[in-house]
C-alpha cells in the first residue's frame, strides 16, 4: 500500500491471544483504538506492524470471529485504499486500488484476482 515507514499497519488478534504477543494487555480493542507494547520475544516476527517504539495498534475479535485460530493467531489490519485516495467503497474501487497499488492479490466474493 506504500505507506510511510513510521505508519505501519496493526493487526486484529483473537482476545485470548492477546498476551501472548503484548505486555500488559488486559482491554479488549474492538475498535482498534488500543496500544500495546510488543513481547521481546514477538518483535521480530511482528516487526511489519510494529511502530518505532515498540509498540502495535491493536483490534481484538472474539474467539471464533475471522479465520483466525492456533496456527493463524492474528492477521494485518489496514483500510482499503491507496494513498491520498478515499476508502475502496464498490467493486470498482476495489479492482482500481488493486492496479494502482503493489498489492499481490484481490479477494472479491467468490473471486481471487492476481496481477499475472
Amino acid at each position: 500500500k506504500d505507506r510511510e515507514g513510521f505508519r505501519p499497519f496493526g493487526v486484529i488478534i483473537r482476545k485470548m491471544d492477546l498476551s501472548i504477543y503484548f505486555e500488559h494487555a488486559k482491554n479488549e480493542s474492538p475498535f482498534m483504538n488500543m496500544v500495546y507494547m510488543v513481547k521481546a520475544d514477538k518483535k521480530e516476527s511482528l516487526k511489519e506492524v510494529m511502530h518505532h517504539d515498540g509498540t502495535c495498534r491493536v483490534q481484538t475479535v472474539e474467539n471464533g470471529d475471522l479465520l483466525l485460530s492456533d496456527d493463524l493467531p492474528l492477521l494485518i489490519n489496514t483500510s482499503f485504499n491507496g494513498r491520498n485516495e478515499p476508502m475502496v467503497y464498490s467493486p470498482i474501487d476495489a479492482i482500481k486500488t488493486f492496479y494502482g497499488t503493489g498489492l499481490k492479490y484481490l479477494v472479491l466474493e467468490n473471486w481471487v484476482v492476481t496481477k499475472e
